[in-house]
């Protein structure tokens, strides 16, 4: 309502504005806020909102478990306090580019876990648009994939492994025969001590090489770069 005073006639005219329509809308955002933070934080994924200006609005109970700390330190940038220090710079760039286009998008990066390691995550993300269309940030939720990187990189060690070990081999035997042949057309018959000693040497030489490779596997955090795709609409 309003009121206002005519000074010349002593009158006073008063002007009231139904706004039943809009508290009823407050209240029903209020009671839908509610309910999807009641279902977010009960969600085994990791859940979280950003408004169109980037900030994290949002983030849901999962995600605060995960990371140790409580929402009011993830909200606006603190979230990215969490990032590895290696792939900070990269994710501030294609998440600015990610507000950019304003598309759907699929990430993978590492995030610092409640007891200081660092798991891989899988993160899924659409933009989203208030009432009047208007882009008003993403949603996203995170799904943590440590144990299948790991494997990842098991496999990929394992198969280098292999290579070496064929390449080695291979030129292991070739040296070898190639010596042995040297001296039985130098001496005729190769004595079987000799034999014995370079099967022996050969043995030796990939036991060796299996040390060597073990020892110098590769480690899944080194050289790892975190992975956005873009979505079509």
């Amino acid at each position: 309502s309003k009121l206002s005073e005519d000074a010349s006639s002593g009158e006073y005219l008063l002007i009231l504005e139904d706004v039943t329509r809009r508290k009823r809308q407050e209240k029903l955002l209020r009671e839908t806020q509610r309910r999807f933070k009641l279902l977010a934080d009960n969600s085994a994924t990791m859940l979280w909102v950003a408004n169109a200006d980037m900030m994290v609005t949002f983030a849901n109970k999962t995600w605060c478990e995960f990371v140790g700390r409580p929402m009011e330190a993830e909200i606006g940038f603190g979230w990215a306090e969490n990032l590895h220090p290696d792939e900070k710079d990269i994710i501030a760039i294609n998440f600015k580019m990610v507000f950019e286009k304003r598309m759907p998008f699929q990430a993978e990066y590492r995030l610092r876990r409640a007891d200081g390691t660092y798991g891989w995550l899988l993160e899924r993300a659409n933009p989203i648009y208030d009432l009047e269309g208007n882009f008003a940030g993403f949603v996203g939720s995170c799904f943590e994939i440590t144990d299948r990187k790991t494997t990842e990189f098991t496999l990929l060690n394992k198969g280098k492994i292999l290579d070496r070990i064929e390449q080695e081999i291979s030129t292991g035997i070739s040296t070898q025969l190639e010596e042995l042949a040297k001296q039985a057309a130098e001496g005729g018959a190769v004595p079987s001590e000799v034999v014995l000693s370079s099967i022996a040497h050969l043995k030796n030489s990939n036991t060796n090489l299996l040390e060597n490779i073990s020892s110098n596997q590769v480690n899944p955090h080194d050289h790892y770069q975190p992975e956005f795709i873009f979505f079509d609409h």
